[in-house]
């Protein structure tokens, strides 16, 4: 049988009108009331900084005050992992996927996730791996892509983001990770030329649907 899941192109989106659609699909999913294997949307956020149950705020370098005069919003949310930035320049994805009926356990899942974004950027000739101890990508010594989940009765949301075109002075204003001196690199600059949204789009879907054995209706 196949399992088919929804796919949404939400364009550039605020981060709380996302989170209200993540919150309604996974709690449809939760209740019964859609019985499907779930849904994946992908977008770009307004710039926006979140922090997940394991922030420290010691990780937050810039003021509440300044990072409204730089049109930087700042959200606590549920998922894992501490500060990081979301914005435009980079592609979001957040799959609400239920886990138990793709037969995936958290550890697994956060696998795959890694192994859809080292695929895409192995189809661009970037060469990159996973980290132990530390979800996300990298490309050698630096931070291409940043996984943080929330998993409720075995159906996720929040996701990955992977860093498109330069994002180095948006990451200035936290310890991203709360890992210090962490470098951060972006699509654009391995490849030294302008890199579109749309380019990496098709590139994601298309591992997605290899990687979860899944097919987007």
């Amino acid at each position: 049988m196949n399992k088919n899941v929804s796919w949404s192109l939400l364009g550039r989106i605020s981060y709380s009108d996302c989170l209200d659609i993540q919150n309604r699909l996974q709690n449809d999913i939760v209740s019964g009331k859609d019985c499907s294997y779930g849904h994946i949307l992908m977008l770009e956020h307004e710039p926006v900084i979140t922090v997940g149950k394991f922030g420290s705020n010691q990780n937050l370098l810039a003021s509440q005050k300044v990072l409204k005069e730089r049109g930087i919003e700042l959200f606590e949310t549920n998922r894992g992992g501490d500060f990081t930035y979301h914005g435009p320049g980079q592609l979001v994805c957040y799959p609400v996927l239920n886990l138990k009926e793709l037969g995936l356990g958290v550890k697994k899942y956060v696998n795959l996730l890694e192994e859809v974004i080292i695929q895409s950027l192995s189809s661009l000739e970037i060469g990159a791996c996973r980290r132990d101890k530390y979800p996300g990508v990298w490309v050698g010594n630096s931070k291409i892509a940043f996984i943080g989940i929330y998993v409720k009765k075995h159906i996720t949301m929040h996701g990955f983001s992977l860093n498109i075109t330069k994002q180095d002075d948006a990451f200035s204003h936290i310890v991203p990770c709360g890992i210090t001196d962490l470098q951060i690199t972006s699509i654009s600059e391995i490849l030294k030329r302008e890199v579109e949204l749309k380019e990496i789009i098709n590139i994601v879907k298309d591992n997605f649907e290899n990687i979860f054995e899944i097919e987007f209706d």
